[in-house]
């Protein structure tokens, strides 16, 4: 403990404990605490007034002033600062004398005039990060951000500080730690999903079974790995490249987030040419229900039933392969997390970032799932440009304050979720991708078991909803310019 704290402490009577008493912290309460940090900073400002009275008799009238505008962010109403510095009441204000000029230092020792103002300053900082940990009952609270801005005031560089509060050296000033982190990790990403893409194996030929022969389309291609089976009605060339990649996917999400289960035995996936292949292949299909045959003859592409099978027959073929990418994702993030649609902000942040940092496009969620009950609102029409940066797209809705609130959006499900609260989910999740990648792999396991996610959150990042939600929008802020994620 410091002296600082100790003294504060031991004149409200609530010294350190006695020798042999329990070691176990217990927090300051409320009153105790406020008191001890009125008792700080009296005796802060106190030495403050010292160090400019000595500045004066130095001829540092330039320190000495940068000192008395310290001590009135502590006393406003100090008469001896208020008169140094120029100022007189005028119908109960205070105001700066016409004419002021900022004074000078005249004499040679500000060196060491700045040495003994930091010492002070950082007995100060001490106390009160003491102080603040004493008082501290759960996740770094706003009343905590507060104290810890008002400690910048005093000191804008000062590192302890700027790391409790998470900032880092950045090449613009201090920066989020999110910030410096994705800066670096969002190119190893893109590094990673280039090269995972160009060395995937080169898959084998196949032949369509027994059961996918008695489907009356025309298979034009076969091909598989080890994880895949793709059949298509397509060129070759397509279903080599959707093969390749839905392999690369595996990988590719073990880099982004973490362990992932296996691929399902037999996954096989059916690319179709047109939306009239697709709606005979799913009429034909044996096993299905009828209301299975309605839903998937409504969209462009789902599971044929309980078996790992999918079929794709979107168009153009761009909007295929980004259909099958996201149908593995959606597979691996459930098969590994226990990930469904009622976490919809997972489900479609995580699968649709996955997709885009992988093959460029993230198209097939909103084609899919919102389907044309959104096709009227802003937000809606710019993310069906398959070019779009989903994150400038965040980053123009928070500047318009219409980015869903995190507290909102973590409580959707996919069917409930709007073009907004897409692009939100799909920004949150690069946020933690990029910028948390070690509480990544927590985080979905402990939601996909079905823990709150706000608990979840609070909990892993070690701050409140509050303030992870200032974070992620500054860090938005941030990162303007340096391009999309992919």
């Amino acid at each position: 403990m410091s002296h600082a704290l100790a003294a504060a402490l031991l004149l409200l009577g609530a010294g350190t404990p006695a020798l042999g008493a329990a070691s176990a912290p217990t927090p300051l309460g409320h009153v105790a605490e406020t008191r001890a940090r009125q008792e700080l900073d009296r005796s802060f400002t106190k030495k403050l007034v010292e160090l400019a009275e000595r500045a004066q008799r130095e001829r540092l009238f330039g320190t000495r002033d940068r000192l008395l505008e310290l001590v009135l962010r502590f006393e406003p109403d100090h008469r001896t600062a208020r008169r140094t510095l120029r100022y007189h009441r005028r119908n109960g204000a205070w105001v700066r004398a016409k004419g002021y000029r900022p004074a000078v230092d005249r004499g040679p020792s500000t060196a060491a005039a700045e040495e003994r103002f930091l010492a002070a300053y950082e007995d100060y900082r001490d106390a009160s990060l003491e102080l603040l940990d004493a008082g501290r009952r759960g996740p770094q609270g706003e009343g905590e951000r507060e104290q810890l801005r008002f400690l910048l005031t005093l000191h804008p560089d000062d590192e302890r500080v700027r790391e409790r509060l998470g900032e880092v050296p950045g090449r613009e000033g201090w920066v989020l730690s999110e910030t410096r982190a994705a800066r670096g990790r969002r190119s190893k990403l893109h590094a990673a999903a280039r090269d995972l893409l160009e060395n995937a194996p080169l898959p084998e030929t196949c032949e369509p079974d027994w059961r996918e022969e008695d489907v009356v389309v025309p298979w034009r291609s076969g091909r598989r790995t080890s994880r895949i089976r793709v059949l298509g009605t397509v060129t070759d060339a397509e279903t080599l490249r959707v093969t390749r990649a839905v392999h690369a996917m595996g990988d590719f999400f073990e880099v982004a987030l973490g362990p992932r289960e296996p691929y399902r035995p037999g996954f096989s996936i059916y690319l179709l040419e047109s939306q009239v292949q697709g709606v005979r292949l799913v009429r034909q299909w044996p096993g299905l229900s009828v209301r299975e045959r309605t839903f998937l003859e409504s969209v462009h592409s789902g599971w044929l039933g309980d078996e790992p099978r999918v079929a794709v027959w979107s168009e153009p073929r761009r909007t295929r392969i980004d259909a099958a990418a996201r149908q593995t994702t959606a597979m691996l993030l459930h098969d590994t997390y226990g990930i469904a649609k009622n976490e919809g902000w997972v489900f479609e942040g995580f699968g649709l970032y996955l997709v885009h940092q992988l093959v460029g496009t993230h198209l097939m969620s909103f084609v899919d799932m919102l389907g044309e009950r959104e096709s009227a609102s802003e937000s809606a029409r710019a993310l069906q440009d398959p070019d779009a940066d989903w994150l400038a797209i965040a980053r123009d809705l928070d500047a318009d304050n219409a980015l869903p609130r995190l507290n909102f959006m973590l409580g959707r499900r996919v069917d409930d979720m709007g073009a907004d609260e897409l692009v939100t989910a799909y920004a949150f999740a690069a946020f933690l991708i990029e910028g948390r990648p070690r509480e990544v792999h927590g985080i979905l396991h402990r939601v996909g078991a079905g823990a709150h996610p706000v608990t979840v959150l609070e909990e892993e990042l070690g701050r409140s909803l509050p303030d992870i939600e200032e974070r992620f929008r500054r860090w938005l802020r941030e990162l303007a310019g340096a391009g999309a994620p992919r």
